[in-house]
């Protein structure tokens, strides 16, 4: 296949500025999946009962996007954003050293700055906050400058991915005597669903609350949040592996390597995403427990097709941007994924806007298709405004503060 110039470049080991571009475009995807998921968990999985599910006009047709949101959506997104964060940690960490800089005290500084802006997106706009534990977890990385990118890497990655999830239910049903907690972030009854719909749809104040109240008890007390560091961590690794490999300078050369792979990545994917599909249905149909055995056997499964599949969406990009045809398609998804700090946060001020009682208040009146199609309009509204932007500008708004606070003084913002 012939390529387009623009796009070309970018799977040469020669600009590392089109290589910069390509991991854009890939952020960029991302980030609609990653809009996708949370605001379909938050509104329906969240706070909508199976009761109130029934009674909207579009319930059959929620059944149908909700299974495939869980089959292509939830998950795959999360793991392309945990993979394209430590790919920037390693290419930050090699060009501030090889500019003589201390990559250490620079990236402790971006790491801690993150942590402080993830504090206040999860207290003032949106409990389901990521960038907390990106922070932190980017110092634990710089506690490790010394781990080569080895199998012992790839090895503790795939044991973190695979059995977590599984090993933490284990370990919560043997605590609570096989009675998991009630909460809001692991599949909530309904009483709890009643008592979070009520707290979103009051004041802001009361969202607030809500917000602290769910980060602080139901992931750090319930120790979900420990779960989902380890997760996460395994997803870093395999970035960091590939980031002090080099491999994304001579991805080129890997393609026909990652079209063999192709075929196996959706086997996995289509199975572990299978079974994934299956037991949301089993524990809707017939109220199967979120920690029955058969559902925790299943989990070491589900994430490997998560992961298999969210890979075989990195590599179907990588092979697109050789397509004269494709490469102008996905080249705007550049600027949604340079400034995806900004839209990322953009997104959850939306949800607080559109869903919660500070605003229109639509959370437990809206299901999945109403919120597939609010994720259309404003997704294609941040791919506009992206573009636009970076006509005039170096840094997306949120990125120019992250950037300017971790060098202590104001960057360059216009072109």
């Amino acid at each position: 296949m012939s390529g387009v110039p623009a796009f070309r470049p970018l799977l040469q080991p020669v600009s590392s500025g089109e290589r910069v571009q390509y991991l854009d475009v890939l952020r960029g995807f991302a980030l609609y999946g990653v809009l996708l998921a949370n605001i379909i968990w938050t509104a329906h999985d969240v706070a909508l009962t199976p009761s109130a599910a029934q009674q909207l006009p579009t319930h059959a047709v929620d059944r149908l996007v909700k299974y495939f949101v869980v089959f292509f959506v939830d998950g795959k997104f999360i793991t392309l954003f945990s993979f394209l964060f430590a790919v920037g940690f390693t290419i930050q960490m090699q060009r501030a050293l090889q500019r003589g800089a201390s990559g250490v005290s620079i990236y402790g500084r971006r790491a801690a700055v993150l942590m402080v802006i993830g504090v206040i997106h999860l207290v003032c706009i949106w409990f389901g906050d990521i960038l907390f534990a990106y922070g932190f977890l980017g110092l634990v990385l710089l506690s490790m400058p010394n781990w080569r990118p080895s199998k012992s890497m790839l090895i503790v990655a795939c044991l973190l991915i695979l059995f977590t999830r599984a090993a933490f239910v284990s370990v919560q049903d043997t605590v609570t005597h096989g009675r998991p907690p009630q909460t809001v972030a692991a599949h909530p009854t309904e009483e709890t669903q009643r008592r979070t719909l009520a707290a979103f749809q009051a004041g802001y104040t009361s969202v607030v609350r809500q917000n602290v109240s769910i980060y602080w008890n139901d992931l750090f007390r319930a120790g979900i949040f420990v779960a989902l560091l380890g997760e996460v961590f395994g997803r870093f690794l395999i970035g960091v592996y590939v980031g002090r490999r080099g491999y994304l300078y001579q991805l080129e050369d890997w393609l026909p390597v990652l079209r063999r792979a192709m075929p196996w990545l959706l086997i996995i994917g289509v199975i572990g995403n299978g079974a994934n599909v299956a037991s949301e249905w089993a524990r809707g149909v017939f109220g199967l427990p979120a920690n029955s055995a058969w559902l925790t056997a299943l989990r070491p499964l589900i994430e490997a097709g998560v992961v298999c599949l969210s890979a075989s969406y990195a590599v179907c990009i990588a092979l697109l941007l050789r397509s004269a045809r494709w490469a102008p398609v996905l080249g705007p998804l550049a600027p949604v994924g340079r400034m995806a700090l900004t839209n990322y946060l953009t997104q959850s001020v939306v949800f607080l806007f559109v869903l919660t009682g500070a605003g229109l208040g639509l959370i437990g009146r809206i299901g999945a298709t109403v919120c597939f199609v609010l994720t259309l309009v404003l997704f294609g509204l941040q791919i506009a405004f992206s573009n636009w932007w970076f006509r005039y500008f170096r840094f997306g708004p949120a990125e120019w503060v992250w950037r300017s606070l971790t060098y202590g003084q104001m960057q360059p913002m216009r072109l």
